[in-house]
């Protein structure tokens, strides 16, 4: 005999019930005052990041307003086929003149990334004309063809690295490689990557098998792994939702700004990234055969020792999944025999990160937990404050539209996700380690905890949200009453989005919508000047930091260097080798990158009264004038 439902049992169905409405509502009052708050203490980045989301959650409130979409008119075979032709010929068009253009120009100019949208339109379009299973093998070969085309050419505009850390990375490489065995000590000190050295090794390998240089060994051991990282998230998204968002997130992975930049940076958080999709698609894998739960556990103890931020990142993201699993099986009271997210798997993870973290740290002189919790536990006691998300506002809106399209139609793809006719274990699984991640992300900087550099962990948040994001994207093209609106639509909405996130100042370093760049890499004349002034030894050479840290440093590591904007009395100098001013001509036009003394003033040579020593088209070098 069953018994009635209890009064609290009957009102939690019926919440369950309207989940998604509770919490676009709650979405819509919660962003708007928050909003305004941000808005009034002149937090601007906050204040857009809020919009997006009440933005998100009005939509959703919209399309479901609408009901259950029409089925569209099926298109015919013939319209298909000539469609199909037509798309394709356009993709090849515009990636062949993209790939031009980026030979033939010192910098890629803005027609190269409006094709390069173009070509991204052109392989969505095709998600309404798919006939066969060889037309989905296209459509990812497109997809991985656009990803690696952008991290290519990012990476290798310029002929040194792009990226702050890459430059010791490829010491540390070099360094093994002479060496033919790993040591802790390279020519710029010790390293902490003796002790998460699988990045390192890959590219060592590589170095050593095929003989090429350390960039592009760099390049395939982890650019081009978070290149074909893109096929898991197809994986994951299509268990999720189907083969078309499936389709569609994999295209967004291979133009997002996130994994572009990560991917030309050619560092083990990149490759970190691409462990991290795979570890993903394992643990969300229907089934538990034993070959998956052994390469599970072999790629977490690979990502465990890669790099310390990639697995933390891991280890919240899976601890988030275990918990919306759970949450949704006891209030659903549903039992499954296939976990999201493996029960004893996620605190073996944190046991297996734990511990090897412990024995990573052996060899440094202070104990573990003083190091790792120590920062923690000073920061609750002294620094508690609002410090703002690691997402700072930029000198123009539109160059992080790309950002707040995520928010936005990422919001709308949850909502759908948490309706009665959606939802499931695995969707609630997936949106559970999204919160944990973003949750990551904005609390700890808001406590003035910035040691987690929580501003690295958006290319994983990225990878958790791309599933919601191309089921937010689907329901604007569902509005279309035919298949062939519908792939028309899906074109255009494709290249906006792709066209937002490659204009990044970050991917785009001449981007329409910012003066500055994400990053600074180095022309040839620049580092020329630094091979002029290391033909005498023991030269001192003054010269701004970000460049000074960079190519000096890790090229002539012996070389005594002085950061530019100092004042002549406080460099150290003798009579007979007077310091060598090395001054970009870039640095004239951002002069943030110079020093301040005490009193706010910064030195900066002036030609007029130097001696020139070294002139180029980027550089000059003076010796000061006594």
């Amino acid at each position: 005999m069953n018994r009635p439902a209890s009064a609290p049992s009957a009102l939690v169905r019926k919440a369950l019930d309207r989940l998604d409405l509770y919490a676009a509502l709650a979405g819509i009052i919660f962003g708007g005052l928050a909003a305004a708050v941000a808005a009034c203490t002149g937090a601007f980045a906050t204040t857009e990041i809020l919009l997006s989301a009440l933005a998100g959650s009005v939509l959703y409130l919209v399309f479901r307003s609408r009901g259950a979409p029409r089925m569209p008119r099926e298109m015919s075979v013939e319209t298909a086929a000539r469609l199909r032709l037509v798309l394709n010929v356009v993709f090849v068009l515009a990636l062949a003149a993209s790939l031009l253009l980026s030979h033939v120009c010192w910098l890629r100019p803005q027609a190269y990334f409006v094709l390069m949208s173009v070509a991204a339109a052109a392989a969505a379009g095709e998600l309404f004309c798919l006939r066969s299973r060889s037309s989905v093998s296209l459509v990812l070969i497109k997809a991985l063809l656009i990803a690696v085309t952008l991290r290519a050419g990012l990476a290798y505009e310029f002929p040194g690295f792009y990226g702050s850390d890459t430059w010791e990375h490829a010491v540390v490489i070099e360094s093994w490689a002479k060496g033919a065995h790993m040591t802790r000590f390279t020519p710029l000190g010790q390293t902490t990557y003796y002790a998460y050295p699988v990045f390192h090794l890959f590219a060592v390998s590589a170095r050593i098998l095929s003989a090429l240089p350390v960039k592009e060994s760099m390049f395939l051991s982890a650019t081009l792994y978070q290149v074909f990282s893109i096929l898991s998230v197809f994986v994951v998204v299509r268990r999720l939702a189907g083969e078309r968002a499936g389709l569609l997130a994999a295209l967004i992975a291979g133009f997002a700004s996130f994994l572009v930049v990560w991917g030309a940076f050619m560092i083990p958080n990149a490759l970190g990234t691409a462990l991290f999709a795979v570890i993903l698609m394992l643990a969300l894998k229907s089934g538990g055969d034993h070959r998956s739960n052994v390469l599970l556990l072999l790629m977490c103890g690979v990502l465990i020792t890669t790099h310390t931020i990639s697995s933390f990142a891991t280890a919240v993201s899976l601890a988030g999944m275990l918990v919306g699993a759970l949450l949704w099986r006891a209030a659903a009271r549903e039992r499954s025999h296939e976990p999201a997210s493996r029960a004893t798997f996620v605190p073996l993870f944190w046991v297996g990160m734990l511990s090897y973290w412990m024995y990573a740290w052996f060899y440094y002189e202070s104990p573990f937990f003083q190091n790792v919790f120590g920062w923690f536990q000073h920061a609750l006691r002294t620094d508690v404050a609002l410090a703002g998300v690691p997402y700072a506002a930029s000198d123009a809106p539109l160059n992080r539209m790309f950002f707040l399209l995520l928010i936005g139609f990422a919001v709308v793809g949850a909502l759908s996700w948490l309706s009665q006719r959606e939802r499931n274990s695995v969707r609630t699984a997936v949106l559970g380690g999204a919160a944990a991640v973003a949750v990551t992300i904005v609390v700890f900087p808001m406590l003035g905890i910035g040691n987690l550099i929580t501003g690295r962990w958006l290319a994983f948040a990225f990878l958790l949200a791309v599933g919601p994001m191309a089921c937010g994207l689907l329901p604007m093209v569902r509005l279309a009453s035919t298949a062939l609106a519908r792939a028309s639509v899906t074109g255009v909405l494709v290249f906006g989005v792709c066209f937002f996130s490659v204009n990044n100042a970050g991917v785009n370093l001449s981007a329409p919508f910012s003066d500055v760049p994400g990053h600074y890499p180095y022309a040839r004349s620049e580092m020329a000047a630094v091979d002029h002034c290391a033909q005498q030894d023991d030269q001192l050479v003054v010269t701004d930091r970000p460049f000074a840290q960079e190519y000096p440093r890790t090229t002539y590591p012996q070389m005594p260097l002085e950061f530019l904007g100092t004042h002549p009395d406080d460099i150290a100098a003798t009579p007979s080798t007077p310091p060598v001013y090395l001054v970009r001509v870039r640095v004239y036009d951002h002069l943030y990158l110079l020093e301040s003394s005490e009193d706010g003033t910064s030195y900066l040579p002036d030609g007029s009264r130097e001696h020139r020593v070294y002139a180029s088209s980027t550089t000059e070098a003076f010796i000061r004038a006594t």
